[in-house]
Order: structure tokens, then C-alpha cells, then sequence
């Protein structure tokens, strides 16, 4: 190949590589377009910012298409360069400075930019205020324009301050709305603009908050005050830094409170824009297992009321389980003009039986306050299929009998296991092994056996060996633990502060007496004595919704089982307590005995 070939194959790939380069560029590029406030009035000036990340080309966006609607101001251009794992990202921002040319809403189309395009915004753009009028020879003026004057009792308002000014100002400082009986919360940061009044142009500093009467009838809100220093740039005074005092104060506002109305629903009064409830962490299966706890939690979301007006999530009893809730949680956040109250619970539910359980419907009451009508938000029941706990002995199905031994009667009525039904059904079914083959198989076996016999006869004989003695008996470290060495490591768990580990040698010890306890919860139905019940509920309330002390719970328990189970009449015990000793004697004062 000549030399002249080998440079052009050169060239080539290196604009292939090129070519790919800034494709995969132009492919990782993204481009991200929004305005500085949803909503403006006529005059006012907004920013469009058209971000692009990944930019491989410093292209502003086409802006040709936003003058029906627009006064394009004037586009400023802002880089930024970030690293992250490594990685160099570069951006560009395009800032756009519009004028509204007409109130309403206003849409600014897709745009293109370095390859991509933008998603479609629209803007607000209402009329202007005639409250505050700027005239000549006013350089500051306050506007305060609440988003109601006619709220319910406990609903949020939105009350957007606006402070207007010409010169420059070195300080100054807003006033905070008050009134007896009214809440007043700030909301997310000021907005800074600029606008038109009466053909003067003016800065603007806009600010919002969340107001919420406590009462109804008539609120007087007074003017929301400004005082500053402006500066004058021809002026000896400003040049030495000082400047003139300036002061403005808005018009006072006036609020009709109404009461909560007759037909409301719900215990609690809940004015909101909206309201939603959930329930998360139901089984995908439909299924849970007897003893074994199902978390569920449940959360309220209201759009304009802080999370302390919410009812504390609470679920209903539940027939066949037991229901431990956890500490409520909330928060509030803001949109910048709405609060966002949350609340949340956790609730852990522990089946005692076999069966169907049902988890009834939950409704949440309330006030639209944007169709000024009541609203009920419900989440339908739910049915789970609870199951046998796994691993736990199931007593056999015979007419008459009694359940295992500290076993309910209740459990005893479960159906048998998966592998008897089987086994049962091999042994009646009309394709199992004929007596002939089972014979013939037979025979084989003892053939087999008596070879095997043989050969080892023989081989023993040949090499002379002895038969080996016979195993010795387990010592007693590895036979099964008896039911006092199950109190025993029971009463020194007690000791610790562990409601896990005092469960499991609770329930591992009762096991030892009686095989068939499958959790907890058969255990208690089997005891006869209150205080044993008792203190197995105060474990399941430590252990599940963290409510008790565990110190005194370990002593609680001590005591309730010292002298082991009080077992029902029935469940294939005497009633009576087991009266041997614990080797060891429990004592909260000495936690070193041995």
C-alpha cells in the first residue's frame, strides 16, 4: 500500500473518530429549560433559563418565536464546571429577560438548543395590581395581596408581598404580617425582578406567606411596613455612605373568617386544597405467616395545612391479630406557596391464627377548598390469607383428639401438612405398587443384605479383625436440653436487655415441655395464669412498638415465669406449675453470680 493511501486511511479514521466523538457528545448532551416564578403581571419582567448539559457548542437558543407573546430584553450566558467520580460535566445556562406583552396565559413553545430541544412552558401573567399604584416622585411603594379574603377557619392563605423601589437601596427591612388569632408562616425565598408602573420602571422584591386564621368573624391585618436608606448616586451623602431614609407601608387587609360548616364530615376539620391517604407494605403474596409480624404504614399528605392539623393515623382492631403502632411521624414542607403537611405511622401487625385477615376500609374527611365542598378519601380493605407458621408441629388429624401439647384447640384444628396429604394419597391411590412387586422388591433387599453380610463375614475372618464395640451413649452435654436447662438460659437472658433474645428462650424453653407451641401468641393462649399473659404481651409490645423498658421488663418476666408455666387445664398439662428450681435464682443486684 502506498504512502499516499496510508495518509487518506489516516484522515479518514480520524474524522470517523471525530464524527463519533461528537455524536456521543451531542447524545449525553441534555438541555433543561424553566422560568424564574410560574406567574407574573403585566409589566413585570421574567427570566427564561435555558440550561445545557453537556454542551459541546455555545449556540444560543432561537428566540424568534416567543415576540408574539414577548419583549425580548436582552440573553446573558453563564458557565459552570462540575467533576463528580472523575467525570468533568460542563454546562451552560442561557438566561432570557422577557416582557410580557398581554395578561394571561402565556405559552412559550419548544426551542432548540445545541442539537436538543426543550420541552413547552406557559406562564400567568395577569392583570396589574390597582392596589399601590406607583406614580411619579414615589420611589418605594408596598403591595400585600392575599389569595382570599373570605377563608374558612384553620385554612391557609397565600399572602404574596411585593416591595417596589427605584434607587438603589443600601438596607432596609419588611415587615412580618400579624393579627391576633392569625398564624403566619414565611414561605421558600424572595423573587427579584423588574416591572413597569404607570410608565416608571421599578425593582421588585416578592415575597410570600402562609397565613392561617384561628378564629372566625372579621381579622384586621395592618399594612405591612418598609423601612430603608436609599442611595443617591449624585449625592455627597451616599459618596461618604450615607443616604435618605425611605418608608412605605401597603393598604391593611381585611379578612371575613367563616366558620367550619354544618355539613362537614369527620371528627377533625381539615380545610384543604388536597388531601391523600395511602397504605403501603401489604404483602404481594396476599400472604403472611401466624406469628409472624406485617409493618404497614400509613400516610396523610395535605396540600395547604401544616402536618399538626392531621389526625394521628390510627387503624382499627383487627379480629385474630395483634396491632403494635409505632411513634407518629411529620413534617411540613412549601411549594413556595402552599404547605405541605405529612404525616406517618408504622404498624406492625402480628397474626395469632390461621385464617382470613381482614384489614377494614380507612376513610379520611375533609374541605375541598378549591370546589368549597366535602370530600371523603378511602382506601378499601384488604383481605390476607394467614397461614401455619413454618416449621411448627402439627398435631395428627384424628377424631376426638387434643392438639400438641400447649397448643390452643384452635391450632389443633389447622389442616395437616402438605406431605401427609401426600403420603395419604400415594397409599390409597390405585397406581401405587401392586403386592407382586412390592414382593418382588422385597426379596431383592433381603438378597442384598444377606451378600453384603457375607462378604464382611469373610472378610473379617481373613484379616482377623474384631468387631468393633458399640457406640458409647451420648454423655449428657449432647442429649437433648431438658426443660431446666430451658429455664435456666431463659432467666439468664432475662438478664440482658434484649427483647429478641428474651422471646426466643421464652419460647424455646416452652417447646422443651410442650414440642408443639408454634410463636408467642399460642403460648399466652395456653397459659392459665393472667401475669404469664401479661408479661408476654408487655415483650410483644417492647419488641414490636418499642413502648416498655426493657430492665424492668427482664424482671417482670423473671418473676412471672420463676417458677415455670402455668399450663391450661386441657392442653396436655396438669394446670399446675413445674416445681424445680432454676440452678440459678434470678437477681437484678448482682449481674456477676454464676
Amino acid at each position: 500500500m502506498s504512502v499516499r493511501r496510508l495518509a487518506w486511511l489516516a484522515v479518514a479514521c480520524l474524522a470517523w473518530a471525530a464524527a463519533c466523538m461528537g455524536l456521543a457528545q451531542a447524545a449525553a448532551a441534555q438541555v433543561h429549560a424553566s422560568f424564574d416564578r410560574d406567574h407574573a403581571a403585566l409589566g413585570d419582567t421574567v427570566t427564561l433559563n435555558v440550561k445545557v448539559q453537556g454542551a459541546t457548542r455555545l449556540t444560543p437558543p432561537d428566540t424568534s418565536a416567543l415576540s408574539q407573546d414577548f419583549q425580548v430584553l436582552g440573553t446573558s450566558r453563564s458557565t459552570s464546571i462540575s467533576i463528580i467520580n472523575g467525570r468533568r460535566q460542563d454546562s451552560v445556562t442561557w438566561s432570557v429577560a422577557l416582557k410580557p406583552l398581554h395578561a394571561g396565559t402565556l405559552t412559550v413553545p419548544p426551542l432548540q438548543v445545541d442539537g436538543q430541544t426543550t420541552r413547552a412552558l406557559t406562564l400567568t401573567v395577569s392583570p396589574p395590581s390597582p392596589q399601590g399604584q406607583g406614580h411619579a416622585g414615589d420611589p418605594v411603594f408596598v403591595e400585600a395581596t392575599p389569595s382570599s379574603t373570605q377563608p374558612y377557619v384553620g385554612q391557609q392563605i397565600d399572602l404574596t408581598v411585593r416591595l417596589f423601589f427605584q434607587p438603589s437601596l443600601s438596607d432596609g427591612s419588611l415587615d412580618k404580617p400579624s393579627a391576633k388569632g392569625l398564624q403566619v408562616r414565611r414561605m421558600g425565598s424572595d423573587d427579584q425582578y423588574q416591572t413597569n408602573r404607570d410608565g416608571q420602571s421599578y425593582h421588585v422584591v416578592e415575597r410570600h406567606y402562609a397565613l392561617i386564621a384561628q378564629k372566625a368573624g372579621r381579622m384586621d391585618i395592618p399594612g405591612i411596613g418598609f423601612s430603608g436608606t436609599a442611595l443617591d448616586p449624585n449625592g455627597f451623602a451616599s459618596f461618604m455612605g450615607g443616604g435618605q431614609a425611605v418608608q412605605a407601608r401597603s393598604p391593611a387587609i381585611v379578612l371575613n373568617v367563616r366558620a367550619q360548616p354544618a355539613s362537614a364530615k369527620g371528627s377533625t376539620w381539615l380545610p384543604a386544597r388536597s388531601v391523600n391517604l395511602s397504605l403501603q407494605g401489604l404483602p404481594s403474596s396476599g400472604k403472611v405467616q401466624v406469628g409472624e409480624p406485617l409493618t404497614l404504614t400509613l400516610t396523610e399528605q395535605a396540600n395547604g395545612l401544616p402536618f399538626e392539623s392531621l389526625p394521628e393515623p390510627a387503624l382499627p382492631p383487627i379480629a385474630g391479630a395483634q396491632v403494635y403502632p409505632d411513634k407518629p411521624q411529620g413534617q411540613t414542607d412549601d411549594d413556595g406557596h402552599w404547605l405541605q403537611g405529612k404525616r406517618t405511622r408504622k404498624f406492625a401487625i402480628v397474626p395469632s391464627a390461621p385464617g382470613k385477615l381482614h384489614i377494614p376500609e380507612l376513610t379520611l374527611s375533609w374541605w375541598n377548598t378549591v370546589t368549597d365542598k366535602p370530600v371523603t378519601t378511602r382506601i378499601p380493605a384488604h383481605d390476607i390469607q394467614v397461614v401455619g407458621a413454618a416449621g411448627a408441629a402439627t398435631p395428627p388429624a384424628q377424631a376426638g383428639s387434643s392438639s400438641a401439647p400447649g397448643v390452643p384447640a384452635k391450632v389443633s384444628r389447622s389442616p395437616a401438612p402438605a406431605a401427609s396429604v401426600a403420603a395419604s394419597g400415594l397409599a390409597s391411590s390405585p397406581s401405587g405398587l401392586s403386592d407382586r412387586w412390592m414382593w418382588i422388591a422385597l426379596g431383592v433387599l433381603v438378597l442384598w443384605l444377606l451378600t453384603l453380610a457375607g462378604a464382611v463375614w469373610l472378610w473379617r475372618r481373613r484379616r482377623g479383625a474384631k468387631v468393633p464395640p458399640p457406640p458409647e451413649k451420648p454423655s449428657s452435654a449432647e442429649r437433648k436440653p431438658s426443660p431446666r436447662a430451658g429455664r435456666q438460659h431463659f432467666l439468664l437472658a432475662a438478664r440482658r436487655e434484649d427483647a429478641d433474645a428474651q422471646a426466643h428462650a421464652l419460647l424455646d424453653w416452652a417447646r422443651q415441655e410442650r414440642p408443639g407451641v408454634p410463636h408467642l401468641e399460642a403460648l399466652s393462649q395456653a397459659l392459665a395464669d393472667t401475669e404469664q399473659r401479661a408479661a408476654i404481651e408487655a415483650l410483644q409490645q417492647l419488641r414490636f412498638a418499642g413502648k416498655g423498658e426493657s430492665g424492668s421488663l427482664g424482671e417482670r418476666l423473671a418473676r412471672a415465669f420463676g417458677k415455670g408455666f402455668a399450663w391450661k387445664v386441657g392442653n396436655g398439662g396438669n394446670g399446675k406449675a413445674d416445681d424445680l428450681p432454676p440452678l440459678y435464682p434470678f437477681d437484678l443486684g448482682d449481674s456477676t453470680r454464676r
